[in-house]
C-alpha cells in the first residue's frame, strides 16, 4: 500500500512539475515576444534618427556657403566703396565747375 500511495504522489509531483514547465515555457514565449516587440520599436526609432541625421546639414556644407555669403560681402563692399569714390570725384568737378 506504502508503494501504490508513493507511486501516486509521485505521478502527483511530477504533473505538478509538469504544469510548472509549462507555465514558464509560456511566461519565457510572452517575454520574448514583448523583447522583440522593444527590440523592434528601437530600431525602427534608430533608423529614423539615422535617417534624420543624414539630413542635417554638414560642418563643411555650412562653412562653404559662409565662404560664400562673406566672398559676397566684401565684393559687395568694394563695389559700395568704388561708387562712393566716384560719388566724390563727380560732386567735386561739380563743385569746381559751379565756383568758377
Amino acid at each position: 500500500m506504502d508503494d501504490n500511495k508513493e507511486l501516486i504522489q509521485l505521478r502527483i509531483d511530477t504533473v505538478r512539475l509538469q504544469e510548472k514547465l509549462q507555465a514558464s515555457e509560456e511566461s519565457l514565449k510572452i517575454a520574448r515576444e514583448a523583447m522583440e516587440r522593444r527590440l523592434d520599436g528601437m530600431n525602427e526609432f534608430r533608423d529614423t534618427l539615422r535617417d534624420q541625421a543624414s539630413r542635417f546639414i554638414t560642418y563643411k556644407e555650412v562653412e562653404s556657403k559662409f565662404d560664400a555669403l562673406e566672398k559676397n560681402r566684401k565684393d559687395n563692399t568694394a563695389f559700395i566703396i568704388s561708387m562712393i569714390s566716384a560719388l566724390v570725384s563727380t560732386s567735386s568737378l561739380v563743385i569746381s565747375l559751379m565756383i568758377r
